[in-house]
């Protein structure tokens, strides 16, 4: 007879086999010797549970959180949100800088005419400068001759048209215009011997091949010019440029001539950030080849109400497309008035 113990004990050998016939293959009913049958004599047989068996117990606490992983790849961008609400206006920025100077605008219509005024108060009685009509050849005692200069400008005289000797001292030839007022210098010679820029292809003023002077390009001294100026209100001045061997140009972001005044204002043919003043151009009627011919010119003109711009000092070229660039300068007209 088996004791209790041995009855637990085989049923729980039994119940070992069933799970290892049924569903278990890690549990299996072996006999001790190799030579014998398991019966169901429990003294002859024993369970046999493999390693992997494991027979489940309750969960765990959980563990620590594990380490961050390396970032997944970016995702499709995602279809776009609504409008958001319209922000506040935000502060004021800073001004910005001053652009530049536009083109003259186009001449504006006449005015109409303004109402009369009241009649003024009678003048003191005047000096008549009446004269006669001066040309070369008048006798020596007429004003305006070798024997007798103006000592002043065609409009203080009141002068009729015609050509005049002025400055005492050291003459000088005018002609006066008694429609416009202008006392215009007769040059002794009206054109500039030839310029050649022939050892480098850099930007170059004309006074670097040669010095200039008044007495060369005008005809006129240093004592001439300040004179004229003196009793004048406004001038103007046409030169006629020769050029070979280069084409100028006229642009706005490429103008090649620039122009030194009396007063050292550096002038192009558009108003700049130094100064609102420009000269005019007016280029030959035909097209000219500069290089193949020596006769191509541009004339150059500079109207100023400031008499001390006048006359042209000097004449810068900006561009160069190489060596060997002739120029010479024609004085068409300086006028004072």
């Amino acid at each position: 007879m088996m004791d209790v113990c041995e009855v637990i004990l085989l049923l729980i050998s039994f119940n070992f086999l069933v799970a290892a016939q049924y569903s278990r293959p890690d549990v299996s009913m072996v006999t001790k010797d190799d030579s014998a049958t398991c019966t169901s004599k429990y003294s002859s047989c024993e369970v046999k549970i493999d390693d992997s068996f494991r027979i489940p117990g309750p969960a765990g606490p959980m563990g620590p959180q594990g380490l961050i992983g390396p970032p997944g790849e970016k995702g499709e961008t995602g279809s776009r949100g609504a409008d958001g609400e319209k922000g506040p206006k935000g502060d004021t920025g800073n001004q910005g800088k001053k652009g530049d100077m536009g083109y003259p605008g186009a001449k504006g219509e006449t005015g109409r005419k303004g109402e009369v005024g009241p009649p003024g108060q009678n003048g003191l009685p005047g000096t008549c400068y009446c004269a006669e009509p001066m040309v070369f050849g008048l006798s020596a005692e007429s004003e305006g001759t070798d024997e007798n200069p103006l000592k002043e400008i065609c409009k203080t005289k009141g002068l009729p048209s015609g050509s005049y000797v002025a400055f005492p001292g050291d003459p000088i030839h005018i002609s006066c215009n008694d429609t416009s007022y202008l006392t215009c210098v007769i040059f002794s010679a009206t054109t500039t011997p030839v310029y050649n820029h022939t050892t480098t292809d850099k930007p170059f003023w004309l006074s670097e091949i040669r010095t200039l002077n008044t007495t060369e390009w005008y005809g006129l001294s240093r004592e001439h010019i300040p004179w004229l100026q003196k009793q004048s209100v406004h001038g103007k001045q046409t030169l006629r440029i020769y050029y070979k061997n280069f084409q100028p140009k006229f642009g706005r972001e490429d103008a090649t001539i620039s122009l030194l005044t009396w007063n050292d204002l550096i002038l192009k043919p558009y108003p700049s950030e130094t100064t609102p003043i420009f000269y005019t151009k007016t280029e030959m009627p035909e097209p000219c080849d500069p290089m193949t011919r020596d006769d191509c010119y541009v004339d150059v003109e500079l109207v100023s109400e400031t008499v001390n711009r006048l006359p042209i000092m000097d004449i810068r070229i900006d561009e160069v497309p190489g060596k060997n660039v002739q120029l010479r300068i024609q004085q068409k007209e300086l006028c004072f008035g």
